[in-house]
């Protein structure tokens, strides 16, 4: 209440001044000594506007200086080292016609072959130096591969990749048949009028060319002159007669592929 009447009497106060200042009647002695302490009120009040400026510009820090600085753009474009060339294929040929196998080595199956005069493309290489995964020249599209004894090669081999080798199949067992009869007429063909049967002859089967080495079974000719060894692993072996015996021939040489069933191995005696 005291602020409001105080905010009224200063606002007469200065009305009444303004008033006796534009010449509406003269101002009284109290008038004058108001308008007075109003002109020293405000020139204090400006001194004081003026400090405070001059006190916040002080403690206002300055703002650094800004320096323009010039980075160099990237280049539009980058400088590339020529692509690496492609490897040129490797071709070989052969100078004696050469099988091609589904695996390195005689166990494998024959899937094609390689005729003198004739190239393919060498696809890998293997831990097997005298292999070389081809190309089925029989079978464009599928590979094979080449025993390399009698290669000839046209390209580096050494970028080449190195192929798996295929597990070595088991081969399906041979067997091994035949007779020993009397050979009536001596012209060597079993069944003729007059010819018999032998039994009891004992007849040995070894590993390798004649006379052979590990022995692998022992068989005699049974009532009717029929012997029979089965179950054999695919390779070469020698079959013999009981010495004691007037027989032909004393050996056969066999050289037995994987699932064959050799028959009419027969041993005879002429009278």
């Amino acid at each position: 209440m005291q602020l409001t009447k105080l905010k009224v009497a200063t606002f007469l106060l200065v009305a009444a001044s303004a008033l006796y200042a534009c010449g509406g009647f003269p101002a009284p002695p109290e008038a004058r000594a108001a308008t007075q302490t109003i002109s020293v009120i405000d020139g204090v009040a400006e001194q004081t506007l003026e400090a405070l400026r001059a006190a916040v510009e002080t403690a206002r820090p300055a703002s650094p200086a800004r320096t323009l600085t010039h980075t160099a753009l990237p280049a539009t474009s980058t400088a590339y080292s020529s692509a690496t060339p492609w490897p040129a294929p490797v071709r070989i040929q052969v100078s004696v016609d050469t099988n091609c196998r589904a695996g390195p080595g005689p166990s494998f199956r024959m899937v094609g072959a390689l005729m003198v005069g004739e190239t393919t493309l060498i696809r890998a290489r293997s831990n097997d130096p005298d292999y070389w995964l081809v190309e089925n020249p029989d079978n464009p599209g599928r590979e094979c591969w080449l025993w390399g004894r009698h290669a000839i090669i046209d390209g580096d081999t050494g970028h080449l990749p190195l192929a798996s080798v295929p597990a070595t199949p088991t081969p399906a067992p041979a067997t091994l048949a035949g007779w020993v009869y009397l050979d009536a007429n001596g012209n060597g063909v079993r069944g003729d009028p007059g010819d018999g049967v032998i039994s009891g002859v004992e007849l040995t089967l070894r590993v390798g060319a004649c006379p052979g080495g590990l022995l692998v079974a022992t068989v005699v000719s049974d009532g009717s002159g029929r012997y029979l060894i089965p179950n054999l692993i695919p390779t070469l072996y020698c079959l013999s007669r009981d010495l004691a015996q007037q027989l032909l021939p004393n050996t056969w040489s066999i050289n037995l592929s994987p699932g064959e069933f050799r028959d009419e191995v027969n041993f005879r005696r002429v009278p």
